[in-house]
Order: structure tokens, then sequence, then C-alpha cells
């Protein structure tokens, strides 16, 4: 009789245990991989592959850094930021112009990432056939302050990742039965970012007078220092990446829109001098227009973009991202017909 409630706690475990497995599958299958937080880690990134080589559908990757990702709306005091990013606003439009089509935008912003950060992100997205992969180039990661062997990736951990044969993320083979496991990344990273957490953050910020963003004098401070630095030489390490980026799509025939991220314009003249600015732009124009440009479109920056569409020099607020999801629209509907037809 005394083994009759062991037994019973066993066998709810158990039901538990394959309870909960069931749920994650259900989720990890659904779009939920699709909701944007910081990736950090290797488990936080493979469901966001998984949905993306799984969807039956046009499949559209905005691959790119804070920019791309949207958060500095949050600090802002936009709440709902991740409805007003690049990604969502793209989303928005490519659902109104192609009814009936099974549609995925999927946003693998980076915070701080760096052209070495997105080529090793892009070796990993390739293989998951996206129609169409769009991705932001400016000036500030071609620094001397990331030209050092240490400071070249910010997130090492994306160069390190292996592929299997057919192109998936490589990881331990019983781990990765485990749905429990293989979702703790994606659970971990919804919950840092859910609103009950941004809430108690904003709510923070505003406590202790922290809301607004960084200060916006000691932000253009630290941009002019960087951009002081910047230079396009063969030998620069992030220029070296945005090559073997551009190479990657080329190779694979893979249909990308590249733009330019427009800074404030009313702050540009202020950090770097005008000449400088416009030969380090045509040189970086003339790196992603190189090679074959059938496969790899360039959008200049939109001149729809105004200062009062500006957080700060470099980040959009929802209105800014509007106008950009407009100029691109065209560019990745075209890309991404071009290969459904190939």
């Amino acid at each position: 009789m005394r083994r009759l409630p062991i037994l019973l706690a066993v066998l709810l475990g158990l039901g538990l245990t394959l309870g909960l497995e069931v749920g994650l599958g259900r989720m990890l299958a659904s779009s939920v991989p699709a909701v944007v937080f910081d990736i950090q880690r290797p488990d936080q990134l493979v469901p966001k592959l998984e949905l993306l080589r799984r969807f039956q559908g046009f499949k559209v990757v905005v691959l790119g850094d804070s920019l791309i990702y949207g958060q500095a709306m949050e600090a802002h005091g936009d709440s709902r930021w991740r409805s007003h990013t690049l990604s969502a606003a793209l989303d928005r439009r490519l659902r109104a112009e192609m009814p009936g089509q099974e549609l995925l935008v999927l946003n693998l912003g980076l915070n701080g990432a760096l052209p070495a950060d997105l080529e090793a992100l892009a070796r990993v997205v390739l293989p998951a056939r996206p129609d169409v992969v769009v991705f932001d180039v400016h000036l500030r990661p071609f620094s001397q302050d990331f030209a050092a062997p240490a400071a070249v990736f910010s997130r090492p951990w994306l160069s390190e990742l292996v592929l299997t044969p057919d192109g998936r993320v490589a990881v331990d083979p019983l781990l990765s039965r485990s749905r429990i496991w293989r979702s703790r990344g994606l659970i971990q990273g919804l919950a840092a970012q859910s609103q009950l957490f941004t809430r108690a953050r904003m709510a923070r910020l505003s406590h202790y007078g922290l809301g607004g963003g960084p200060d916006p004098d000691i932000l253009l401070l630290q941009i002019k220092s960087r951009l002081d630095s910047v230079e396009l030489h063969p030998g620069n390490p992030q220029r070296v990446a945005l090559e073997g980026l551009l190479s990657q799509l080329r190779a694979s025939g893979q249909p990308s829109v590249v733009f330019y991220a427009k800074e404030n314009p009313e702050q540009l003249a202020g950090v770097i001098e005008p000449e400088r600015y416009r030969r380090l732009t045509g040189e970086l124009r003339r790196l992603v227009l190189a090679g074959d440009p059938n496969h790899v479109v360039w959008v200049p920056p939109a001149e729809g973009l105004g200062a009062g569409h500006y957080l700060d020099f470099m980040h959009l607020d929802a209105s800014g991202y509007e106008v950009l999801a407009n100029q691109l629209l065209e560019p990745v509907i075209t890309v991404g017909r071009a290969r459904a037809g190939s």
C-alpha cells in the first residue's frame, strides 16, 4: 500500500512531462518563434531557423543591427515597439500587396551586430532558402573600434555554429529529441521581452529618470569618435566580412535587398565632414554593387526620411519605419518573385 502513492506520483510526473512535451512541440511548430527578442545564444536562434525552414510560402528574412531589431523605440516610450519595427511594417505592406499569399517576415536583427556577425548568420540562414534577404549597411561598423580581433564579433558563437549535411545547425542528438530542451532558449527569450517585463523595465527607467534613451550629446560624441576612425581599406576585417556576406549571397543565387541606413540629416554634418562622408558612402555602395547585380539590389537612402522620423542619430521611430518599408516594398517583391519564377 505504501508503494501506491509513490507509483501515483511517478505516473503524475510522467503525465505532466508528456503533456509539457506535447505543448512545447505545438509551440515550436507554430509561429511563436517569430516573436522578436534579443538573440544571445544558439538555442534562441535555432527555433527561428526551424520556423524559416519549414514555412511554406513567401519568406523574407531581415538581418541587421539595432536598427532592424527596433527596441530603441521602447526606451523612448513605445511599449508596442514590436508592431512598429521595419519587419512589422514590411509585413503589413506585403500582405496588402500579396493577398492570399502565405507570408513570413522574420526579424533577425541583433543589437550591436557587425558585418562579421551577419556573415556568420547568413551561413546558417541561407540553407533555409528564404525568398528574399534584406539587410542594412552603414558606416559605424567600419570603425577601427571593431577591427581588433577581440572586437570583430558581437556574438562570437555565431562563427562557431556547425551545420549538418542538410544545412541545419548541429546540436547534441540526445538533447535535440527533447522539446523541453529545444524550447528553453525560446521561452527565456520570450519571457525576458514579455509585456510584463517591458512594463517593469519602463517603470524602472521612469523612476530613476532614465527614460527617453541615452543622453543625446554623449551619444553623438561616441558616434563622432567612431566615424572619425572609419576606413574601408581592404584590410579592415569588417569590410572583409561584408564582402564575404555578399559572396555568399551571390554564390547561392540568393535574391537580396541591401539598403543604406540613412542617418539623422540634422545631426550628420556635426559628426562627419560632408566630403569624407560622400567618399565613404560611395565606396560602400561600390562594394555592395561589385559582382553580379542580378541577385543583389541596392536601395539608396530613403529621401522621405527627415529629422522628425529619428529617435537619435540612427534609430527611427514608428513613422520612420513606415517610410522605409514603403521604399523597400517594390524591390522586395521584385526580387522575391524572380526567385519564385526561377
